[in-house]
């Protein structure tokens, strides 16, 4: 663990994306060791639960690893490959022990941690380091692509609120948000390079694994960025009537989406009910609170958007409190919610208008939002499944705030951040110093 915390750290402090995002070296490495530490706190928390997904994850990647002294063939294709039937010669045992074998998504992370065991000698916490290495990348990778488009003096704030406790705690855990927010962070990062003319052949690769991987992990997060995406690259240099234009385009390629998946043969009103059902009627758990079911046409789907609302950006209500842990996230609830409103003080609407990020981030959390507030009856699943929305909806209010003059601001910024090229930082006492 040691040995590879030295390697890891060293290697974050040389990538040129954190290298050159005047965080100062001591400031990342802090921010390194606190998401390790949460995320063995998730790993410890989750225990007691053996077969929680952070941990089947872990042993299930183990079970494919163990396959590579004998059937190193076999290992290369579970790791690699499509999967075969389950029960199929050689792999009987195996594919019947992995309960993920069915499920694509959650397969792509066993995947992973079947790469992963090829050096962690079968330590959870060499996996942990892996994992937080990747997420802060992506984390560092979404804040270079708000604060270097939306220039401002509080980008230490910023930073700040990308590491409140339920952010660090969720994007910390071994489990798919940390790798989607590293992916996302890619994704969003090089194709702002490609954009402004700074990227290169090399960006345009990235851009297209980490969209391809996205869509391996979580293909819903992919099915909303993308529309997002398209927009934000169409409106990038063209600013006027920036809502209007998102508005009109985002809603044709989701109909477009639709659409096309209809002529494939695929009923996403039905794909939503059905999931829906499943976590209503089948997964049962302590913090779960009634829904109404969801019908297959959009007048259904429509009437449930304040409710989704509701759910995913008010709960736990103080009733829903009923362990620590729901405690935890009616915390994390109100702290969240009380930075959107400090935020809000200082919102401008004509900082709003000429900003095609703010539009990007509103466009991708908005409808992530309405998505999880539609499917998920369990506040403890929401509390999780919301945290990269409430990431890009903390990019969006920021990026309309134009207050600059928020308490300990600048002691932070001395804190976090190197002093700006060209002294832009200096006291006033310095400025008359030079001028003189």
């Amino acid at each position: 663990f040691t040995i590879y915390f030295i390697i890891l750290a060293v290697l974050l402090l040389k990538l040129a994306l954190i290298r050159e995002s005047r965080l100062k070296s001591n400031v990342v490495l802090a921010l390194f060791a606190l998401k390790i530490a949460a995320g063995l706190a998730y790993g410890y928390i989750h225990t007691p639960a053996f077969g929680a997904d952070t941990w089947a994850y872990f042993i299930y990647g183990r079970l494919v690893f163990e396959l590579l002294p004998e059937a190193p063939l076999q290992y290369l294709q579970l790791v690699f490959l499509s999967l075969p039937e389950v029960g199929s010669p050689g792999l009987e045992e195996i594919s019947e022990r992995i309960h993920s074998w069915k499920s694509p998504s959650s397969y792509f992370l066993i995947r992973v941690q079947a790469l992963i065991h090829l050096f962690s000698f079968g330590y959870y916490s060499v996996h942990v380091l892996v994992w937080e290495f990747l997420s802060l990348i992506g984390i560092v990778a979404l804040f270079r692509f708000v604060t270097e488009q939306i220039p401002k003096k509080t980008n230490g704030l910023f930073l700040i609120l990308l590491f409140l406790p339920g952010m660090l705690f969720w994007l910390s855990g071994l489990h798919k948000e940390g790798f989607c927010i590293f992916l996302i962070g890619m994704i969003c990062w090089n194709f702002y390079l490609l954009l402004s003319k700074k990227g290169s052949w090399w960006s345009a690769l990235l851009l297209v694994l980490a969209l391809f991987l996205l869509a391996q992990v979580r293909l819903y997060l992919f099915a909303l960025l993308f529309p997002a995406l398209i927009c934000y690259g169409v409106f990038f240099y063209h600013k006027q009537k920036l809502f209007l234009k998102f508005l009109g385009v985002y809603s044709g390629l989701l109909l477009i989406v639709f659409t096309s998946l209809h002529f494939l043969g695929i009923n996403v009103w039905e794909f939503f009910i059905v999931t829906q059902r499943n976590y209503v009627l089948h997964y049962h758990g302590q913090s779960d609170f009634p829904m109404e079911i969801l019908e297959p046409n959009a007048l259904s789907f429509l009437k449930a958007v304040p409710e989704a609302l509701m759910n995913v950006l008010l709960r736990p209500f103080p009733q829903d409190i009923s362990s620590w842990k729901i405690c935890g996230g009616f915390l994390d609830t109100w702290i969240s919610l009380c930075s959107f409103a400090i935020l809000l003080f200082g919102f401008s609407k004509s900082q709003l208008a000429k900003s095609p990020t703010a539009y990007f981030c509103l466009f991708f959390a908005l409808p992530l939002v309405v998505l999880i507030g539609w499917l998920i009856d369990n506040t403890g699943a929401i509390v999780r499944y919301r945290v990269i929305a409430y990431f890009f909806l903390f990019a969006f209010f920021w990026g309309t705030n134009v207050r600059e003059n928020y308490f300990g601001r600048e002691f932070i910024e001395s804190l976090l951040l190197k002093k700006r090229e060209g002294g832009e930082q200096n006291t006033k006492a310095g400025k008359a110093f030079s001028n003189k």
